[in-house]
């Protein structure tokens, strides 16, 4: 049995697309937690244009379909073992989304002795706003920082604030983001 390591935390975000999870990890980072998202590590993958991120580009940038199981534990699960490891700080953003991604967790929670460090946070908006707030967003190409248009807009149109590089919007598929309530 290992040793609890009470050094350190990890916060869990659950919550529709535009909920929030990125506003609260961002809070976090600037406190010194690592930002393990789901979707930004994948859509890097496609960006470094790495086998996986060509052979799934399309899967990634629609976000419509999961990814295989291997693939996600290969890419995601690595890096989270590393900072657990490290002991860091981190926030997980879109991971776990199936009930086997929570089975292995689980079972890296236990094996690390992590119960005392897992903090659990559910965003709960309602679904419309949730809706809004995804077709608002806009991105930057370059460093990632995210914008709102309803709500924090760049101050140059089209130009992030940080680093000038051009903003985007992810491509949004009426559909493609199921917004439910369990």
């Amino acid at each position: 049995m290992q040793m609890p390591l009470l050094d350190f935390k990890i916060y869990i975000l659950f919550g529709f697309p535009g909920a929030g999870k990125g506003t609260f990890a961002q809070a976090l980072k600037e406190k010194g937690y690592i930002h393990v998202s789901t979707g930004d590590i994948l859509r890097e993958e496609v960006k470094k244009q790495t086998p996986i991120g060509l052979k799934y580009k399309r899967e990634i940038e629609s976000a419509s379909n999961l990814l295989p199981k291997n693939i996600i534990q290969k890419i995601i699960l690595d890096k989270i073992i590393m900072l657990i490891e490290r002991r860091e700080n981190l926030i997980l953003d879109g991971f776990p989304k199936t009930i086997e991604q929570a089975k292995y967790l689980n079972k890296l929670i236990e094996k690390y002795s992590l119960n005392q460090n897992i903090h659990i946070i559910y965003l709960d908006v309602p679904i419309d706003l949730a809706l809004a707030r995804i077709q608002a967003r806009i991105t930057c190409s370059e460093c990632g920082k995210i914008y709102n248009l309803l709500t924090i807009k760049p101050k140059t149109n089209g130009k992030c604030d940080v680093c000038e590089a051009l903003l985007v919007q992810r491509a949004f598929i009426k559909g493609s983001f199921c917004l439910t309530r369990l």
